[in-house]
């Protein structure tokens, strides 16, 4: 017997394409957490940085960790508008 085709629109693929915004969801949450800690992780080393150099380099460091949280936070956003 052949496997039953999922048709889009149907309740087992409404109930697939759920499981897996829930995943991205839980992925999104952790690389939101993960981008915090290493946010906090660079704000502190410049707090005792003394070398010019480190320091841009941790400050652009730290803008591309900030960019990196609002495309996170983004990404969430978008995925709560999409009906399922």
């Amino acid at each position: 017997m052949a496997d039953p085709i999922l048709w889009i629109g149907s309740p087992e693929w409404a109930n697939i394409v759920s499981i897996v915004f829930d995943m991205i969801i839980e992925e999104l949450l952790k690389a939101v957490e993960e981008t915090k800690c290493e946010i906090e992780k660079v704000k502190q080393e410049l707090e005792t940085c003394t070398d010019l150099r480190q320091e841009g380099m941790l400050e652009r460091r730290l803008k591309e960790l900030q960019y990196l949280q609002l495309w996170h936070l983004d990404l969430m956003e978008r995925m709560d508008t999409i009906i399922i």
